[in-house]
């Protein structure tokens, strides 16, 4: 088991370096930034790599790259979505394409990022009407 953890953290790090080159090289920064990150990415432990925290890692083989760890936020899956934000964006449409979106007198939207569906009823909006 500790093999594919040094393989996991190894791909890790190779992410971590080709994101660097590749941020260098679209920034105009140094020319040999890929070079100098794949020897100092390549003096790491496996030992180094299993046993230290990434914040450790990090300053032991880019410290003199005056590397930046940015505070870390939960990821999560979620929607933004709402029937008021959807309702706000059908108040845009003419009146016409409304009518055309409905079916059986009801406009459906459904979220496709989380497949929420919203039954709008003709009454609950009216577009918004041009100044």
């Amino acid at each position: 088991m500790r093999g594919v953890r040094v393989v996991r953290l190894s791909l890790a790090l190779l992410a971590l370096a080709l994101a660097v080159a590749a941020v260098s090289a679209a920034l105009g920064w140094d020319p040999d930034a890929w070079n100098r990150v794949g020897h100092l990415l390549g003096s790491a432990t496996p030992a180094e790599l299993l046993r230290l925290p990434a914040e450790q890692l990090l300053f032991r083989l880019f410290h003199e790259e005056q590397v930046r760890v940015f505070r870390t936020h939960p990821l999560e899956a979620r929607c933004r979505c709402s029937r008021e934000r959807i309702a706000r964006i059908l108040r845009a449409f003419p009146a016409e394409d409304i009518e055309d979106m409905q079916k059986d007198e009801v406009t459906t939207v459904t979220c496709e990022f989380c497949n929420t569906r919203y039954d709008f009823a003709p009454d609950e909006f009216a577009p918004i009407e041009a100044a």
